[in-house]
């Protein structure tokens, strides 16, 4: 047996399978140590025996080795059949184990979490020992709810490792995947966001009965009778309204009695009760008055083998291309980044052996942890939990709750439910991952994990392997991953698959005796089984149909400081969907985007500004909601805004930043109107604010009719929309839907060049500026700057793009159009010129020289274009790096000044009355 990564292996010679494998890696460290310790002594006294030595060194090895066996013992909790130490404050904590207060399952949540650890101050892990870490650290799988009906206290926690998902998980972390928890540098993430990641990585499929079987479960049977390949913006089906999901989890708390209520969260709860609409008043007045009278009791029978008929799968993030779980992925991962292969004899404990011994082809053969991590592990639970039922079933589709916000996912069927849909990507994820990723870290060796997962999980995919053309189906992303099946050799996914079966068979119950042979059948069959459904029946969205621009390969990233006010008069649940959605698709974090939420009656703050999304989830709930004042008051809104817009142009000027990102204000707003006296202050204050702030754009999103906001924006077309949503879709737009103009809008706002030293008082001295941007493989970045730093004449007053040399990139300038580039209309009004370690220089020089105001000279557009990524360019490493495959470039602002009308405004009555007459016909 040879382990890849060339780490010694010691052959398992326990006699019983249940015993610990630690020892195991214990005997080998102590091996190892004393090893060295022998040649160090020789060295300098070669004739004195290892006996003699010291008792001093003798003390500090035995401290060495008791340490290490310790760390090897707590490095292996999340394998025992109970829940890990660490993670049972997730299931002791009502208010962290709620469903419906944990983070949205999703793969930006994901990579926000483990981008954070990477980020906090002092971490050194490398990708291998986080991906580990993280895997012993947070991944228990089969943790379900007891049936006992006990109420959980601090001595008792009413839930098991009783899945059938454990055995597999113990076999790949005792015995396939090197690693320990110790590494995970605790204490960079709070309980809320620890437990968040446990539940994303863990997987269990709870079948209990919920009581909503008769209304959820038929809605999934229409869905999947009724399925065929879907189309541009379809998502998965969102099943449930929220007071639909509050009879559940009622009826949840009483069925298996999780949690003692207190009475102040009693009074919450009627509280919120009673604000339920009429129509639903009856089925959720009092925690007594549910359907099933059974429920009443707080507990259910023990006996009972009733499963639901349609189970909740754990452990399953929501993606454009599909739902996947999470820890299959991160397992094939860490394998990937310490594969090795290990014999079936070795594996399987010497009191299962004779009954393999009559196929030494079998035992003979061996186990890859790439493999058994991924695909060939759950094609293993499904034979070994399936037979004698034949033939083997893979698959099982399932829904959400709702997209926007994922927390509850239902499967379709009630049994044959071992390698769901969703294990199903991530096998395939996790298994082209684990296949590539030690040649990535050896070519990069600075190469993160959220580098990985933001790359693979997203439309530009792995880098070495980026989109030529529209349909290029051989580029490494999630979107790809049943083109890129065809790439897995089949012979040895079998083999695989044949080779763990036969390991797992002597590690989980089964209701059947399998011979050698009758394994590598079933196996085989159930590989083959495999293939054919990830071919006719997985019809997920295609990379095409997700492009921001439609045909195209480009990636647009965004990156924007956005302040949303949002009208409280709209349902909490309703509102926060809808922005979590919105968010989501803004690229919110450091390379990205920052938010703000405030309240559109007073202008008080919400959500103070981040740029992580999690703080949408945790910083504002129900009762946050219900705090603040419902409607509109536009004055305040507008003079809020006023005051933040001036506090961010002041702390530009003291940070010398030179913007790099839009900006803009967004208006989310029910039916509430504006009385003439407010509309007329408004109007003068978003005047005087597109003076004082020219890149500062108004968003109008509303109810009813959105041009009884037209006065306040720049362009009616383009800033006014519709907002109508319905959770589901149902007598009103879902919310992607109603979301995408918006979504769309936001994306296609030039990013900001400006003059720091002008602040908000506009009395800045003339100066030089620059800063450092990064463009990947396929992306396109577009710029402004406004007339308003250049609008005197200056010797060399200019703008300058210089190259790194990284790749070639192509820059692209006009007065005219907002988002010039090569080989795009208006030709004859846009300027291009490839560069490496070039420049760039567009002079500003007269450039309005023809224009008596600062309101007639328009801004200059230019933009940034990297081409595709032959995966030769890795030398991106600065912190402030997306990808090892971005290229560096600068912007240069040569000899800006700081000029506006504002205070001409105001001194002179003709300029006054110019600008009511621009505002009033939209110039």
């Amino acid at each position: 047996m040879k382990c890849h990564n060339n780490a010694p292996y010691l052959p398992l010679t326990t006699s019983s399978s249940s015993r610990c494998h630690h020892h195991v890696q214990l005997r080998m460290a102590m091996n190892s140590i004393l090893n060295l310790m022998l040649k160090g002594r020789r060295k300098k006294e070669r004739k004195i025996q290892f006996n003699l030595v010291n008792e001093k060194l003798r003390m500090k090895l035995q401290l060495l080795l008791l340490f290490l066996a310790l760390s090897l013992i707590n490095a292996q909790d999340n394998a025992q059949p109970r829940i890990a130490p660490a993670l049972r404050r997730c299931y002791q904590n009502r208010n962290i184990f709620e469903r419906d207060n944990r983070l949205p399952m999703t793969p930006q949540m994901l990579i926000e979490l483990i981008r954070k650890v990477e980020d906090s101050p002092g971490f050194t892990l490398n990708m291998r020992q986080l991906a580990t870490s993280i895997l012993f650290r947070f991944k228990q799988d089969g943790i379900l709810p007891s049936n006992s009906g006990v109420a959980s206290s601090p001595d008792i926690i009413p839930f098991a490792v009783s899945g059938f998902n454990h055995y597999k998980h113990r076999v790949l972390l005792t015995r396939l995947i090197q690693g320990n928890a110790n590494q995970f540098p605790n204490g960079t993430l709070n309980a809320e966001e620890e437990c968040a990641l446990h539940f994303m990585l863990s997987n269990s499929i709870e079948t209990q009965v919920r009581g909503d079987e008769g209304t959820r479960c038929n809605q999934l049977s229409q869905y999947r009778a009724s399925r065929v390949p879907r189309e541009i913006g379809s998502e998965d089906v969102e099943l449930l309204k929220t007071p639909e999901m509050e009879k559940i989890k009622k009826r949840m708390h009483h069925k298996f009695g999780r949690y003692q209520e207190e009475e102040e969260q009693q009074q919450q709860d009627e509280n919120v009760e009673e604000e339920a609409p009429a129509d639903n008043q009856e089925e959720l007045d009092g925690e007594n008055e549910l359907l099933d009278p059974e429920l009443q009791q707080g507990q259910v029978d023990g006996t009972q083998t009733t499963i639901s008929q349609c189970p909740v799968e754990n452990g399953v993030l929501h993606s454009p291309w599909g739902s996947f779980s999470a820890g299959t992925t991160l397992a094939g991962i860490a394998a990937g980044l310490s594969p090795q292969t290990v014999t079936v004899r070795e594996l399987i404990a010497d009191d299962h052996m004779g009954h393999y011994k009559l196929a030494r082809q079998t035992t003979g053969t061996t186990v890859d942890n790439r493999y058994a991590a991924t695909l060939s592990g759950d094609i293993a639970e499904a034979v070994l939990r399936q037979l004698p039922r034949t033939p083997i079933q893979v698959g099982a589709s399932g829904a959400w709750n709702i997209t926007s916000v994922p927390h509850w996912y239902f499967l379709s069927q009630r049994n044959n439910f071992e390698q769901t849909d969703a294990e199903i990507r991530a096998g395939l994820d996790g298994l082209l991952l684990a296949l590539r990723i030690q040649d990535w870290h050896n070519q990069v060796s600075t190469l993160r994990l959220s580098q990985v997962l933001d790359m693979y999980y997203s439309q530009r995919g792995m880098f070495g392997s980026s989109a030529v053309t529209p349909n290029d189906d051989t580029s490494i992303r999630a979107c790809n991953r049943r083109n890129m099946f065809s790439t897995i050799n089949m012979q040895t996914l079998r083999q695989q698959s044949i080779a763990f079966t036969t390991v797992l068979d002597g590690e989980m119950a089964s209701s059947v005796t399998l011979t050698p042979n009758s394994t590598q059948r079933f196996a085989t069959e159930a590989t083959d089984a495999l293939q054919t459904y990830i071919a006719s029946t997985m019809n997920d969205l295609t990379c095409a149909s997700t492009q921001t621009q439609v045909g195209s390969e480009t990636i647009w990233r965004t990156a924007t400081d956005i302040y949303i006010y949002v009208d409280t008069t709209w349902p909490f649940v309703q509102i926060r969907a809808l922005l979590g959605h919105v968010l989501n698709n803004l690229d919110v974090g450091r390379f990205g985007s920052n938010y703000t939420i405030l309240n559109a009656q007073d202008g008080t703050v919400i959500v103070p500004t981040t740029n992580q999304l999690s703080d949408l989830y945790t910083l504002w709930n129900q009762s946050i909601h219900n705090m603040h004042p419902q409607g509109l008051n536009l004055a305040n809104v507008v003079r809020e805004m006023r005051s933040y817009s001036q506090s961010f142009l002041n702390r530009e000027r003291e940070e010398q930043n030179s913007g790099g990102r839009s900006l803009i204000s967004l208006v989310i707003v029910d039916s509430a109107t504006v009385n003439e006296a407010d509309s007329n202050f408004a109007a003068e204050q978003i005047q005087i604010m597109r003076e004082e702030m020219p890149d500062l754009r108004w968003i109008f999103w509303a109810a009813g009719s959105p041009n009884r906001f037209e006065r306040f924006v720049r362009e009616i077309a383009r800033d006014l929309f519709l907002l109508r949503i319905d959770l589901q879709g149902i007598g009103a737009d879902s919310i992607q839907t109603v979301a995408h103009p918006v979504i769309h809008r936001i994306q296609q706002e030039p990013r900001r060049i400006i003059n720091h030293r002008c602040g908000s008082n506009w009395e800045g001295d003339w100066g030089d500026v620059q800063m450092t941007q990064y463009v990947e493989p396929n992306g396109v970045i577009f710029y402004r700057i406004h007339p308003n730093y250049f609008f005197g004449n200056a010797d060399r007053q200019a703008l300058r793009i210089v190259g790194a040399g990284f790749s070639t990139l192509t820059v692209c300038h006009s007065r005219s159009i907002e988002r010039p580039r090569r080989n795009s209309t208006n030709q004859d009004q846009i300027t291009c010129q490839n560069i490496g370690t070039d420049t760039v220089e567009i002079s500003l020089r007269d450039a309005c020289d023809t224009n008596g105001l600062i309101q007639w000279c328009g801004p200059l557009f230019v933009s940034v274009e990297a081409g595709a990524d032959q995966g030769v360019n890795m030398r991106c490493t600065d912190r402030d790096c997306r990808f090892p495959d971005s290229s560096r470039f600068q912007i240069f602002g040569d000899n800006l000044g700081c000029w506006n009308s504002v205070g001409t405004l105001a001194a002179s009555i003709a300029l006054i009355a110019l600008s009511i007459i621009m505002t009033t016909f939209q110039f």
